[in-house]
């Protein structure tokens, strides 16, 4: 029987975590999907439901469009709009196709995202007071300062009678505070 290697013996060995492939990303030069009649239909009656409802959240309103869906008299008006959505899309893919996941000529690229200014950076944010009337911990000596840490919760009315515990959890924390 073969022996399994382990931490020590295999310089391979990943602890017994596999790495998993995952899937392709999705090209971002690559054509949307059409749009489906329902959405082209959202587009334009979604205007109309904020103006009628402006309180309403975002899942309201879609089930308002969703209502308003289920007896629309012009269905074949969007749904022809959709048709012309997907002509398009198998054009633009055919043409993606064709020219091997290059950029369409048509688009033009995604914009960059402007950088951080250097400036901000730089700076470390400081934060204010949590409560008014209590001034912030100052840092003790040189850039490296800890976190203080947290207090732990204490429950008046545990059933378990650990308070002495509690007590003795505390006092260690007050100390490293101290520290």
């Amino acid at each position: 029987m073969a022996s399994k290697s382990k931490k020590g013996q295999d310089p391979d060995y990943d602890g017994g975590k596999r790495k998993r492939g995952g899937k392709a990303g999705k090209d971002p030069n690559a054509p949307k999907r059409p749009l489906s009649a329902f959405f082209c239909f959202s587009n334009e009656e979604r205007s109309k439901v904020k103006a009628k409802y402006p309180d309403y959240t975002v899942g309201q309103i879609a089930k308002e469009l969703g209502e308003r869906w289920k007896v629309c008299p012009n269905k074949p008006k969007f749904e022809a709009l959709a048709a012309k959505e997907k002509e398009r899309y198998e054009e633009e893919m055919a043409e993606y196709k064709q020219n091997g996941s290059g950029a369409i000529a048509k688009k033009a690229p995604a914009k960059a995202v402007a950088a951080p200014k250097a400036a901000a950076a730089k700076a470390p944010a400081t934060k204010a007071p949590a409560k008014p009337g209590k001034a912030a911990p100052a840092a003790k000596g040189g850039s490296k300062s800890k976190p203080p840490a947290k207090k732990a919760k204490v429950d008046d009315d545990d059933e378990d009678d650990d308070d002495e515990e509690d007590v003795d959890e505390e006092e260690e924390e007050e100390e490293e505070e101290s520290d």
